[in-house]
């Protein structure tokens, strides 16, 4: 009796364990989101010509910081974080940060004049960085100019083409100073304190038009200017122009940006 009863048992457990080893088993596995970003695939050095994100604290930031503490809320040009005149990775130093990635095969000038509409497109995007809107989100960009023959060091253009994307970041600082002075205008008006600055903080560097990073970044060489906008190094969208950006163009790239940031609060 109790050796069929144990017997009838095993069997019902065993049809039970069976059954559901095959359901595991018959389970489909969930698809990969088509829409799913793609990952930033590496990292990009360039030779960074000029570069004021970080700003060398005053004398009353250094006698407001309490022991322990990097006084400012940005601490010129002279701050050793900036990179100017030294090769770096402006991907890698952004870390989870939004960024805007600009790579340009158009030259910063032409004919000793900077090309207009990429002031436009470096203003507009600089415009959101300064916002005080996203900086808690720590937006932050960099233009590459993919216009040399070879790395920094060994290019043959590569004076010249330090002075004229020095020409280029001369005008974008110069409005960088107008918008400030309109804006402290404003806030002095407003009675406002102590208001946020306003600066140019866009790095701006050099790098050849055909390397590993350009290939792996998928940087079409037809492309007059690519710009890939990603965040938690995720691509969040690219463009590719076939021509300097228009005003359109422009605009369509900093909703985009303004509308992901905004989500993501």
């Amino acid at each position: 009796m109790f050796r069929r009863r144990f017997v009838r048992t095993f069997g019902l457990m065993t049809l039970a364990v069976g059954s559901l080893s095959l359901a595991v088993a018959q389970e489909p596995k969930p698809e990969p989101k088509a829409d799913a970003p793609a990952l930033i695939p590496s990292p990009f050095r360039a030779f960074v010509v000029t570069d004021r994100r970080y700003k060398k604290p005053t004398a009353k930031d250094q006698a407001a910081a309490k022991p322990g503490e990097t006084p400012g809320e940005d601490i010129g040009e002279d701050d050793p974080r900036n990179r100017a005149s030294k090769m770096h990775d402006l991907v890698t130093d952004n870390a989870l940060n939004p960024v805007v990635a600009i790579f340009s095969r158009v030259p910063p000038t032409a004919n000793g004049t900077p090309t207009p509409e990429l002031v436009k497109l470096a203003a507009s995007v600089n415009e959101l960085a300064n916002d005080r809107e996203f900086r808690a989100a720590r937006l932050s960009s960099f233009i590459i100019f993919l216009t040399l023959g070879k790395e920094y060091p060994e290019a043959e253009t590569r004076d010249e083409a330090t002075k004229d994307t020095k020409a280029f970041d001369a005008v974008l600082k110069a409005q960088a100073k107008a918008r400030n002075d309109e804006l402290q205008k404003q806030a002095k008006d407003r009675g406002v304190a102590e208001p946020l600055e306003y600066r140019f903080i866009v790095p701006l560097a050099l790098a050849p038009g055909k390397s590993d990073a350009v290939t792996a970044w998928n940087i079409d060489e037809k492309a007059a200017v690519t710009v890939v906008f990603y965040r938690e190094m995720k691509a969040i969208e690219t463009w590719k122009l076939d021509k300097p950006p228009t005003d359109d163009d422009v605009k369509k790239i900093t909703a985009a940006v303004e509308k992901e940031l905004r989500a993501k609060k």
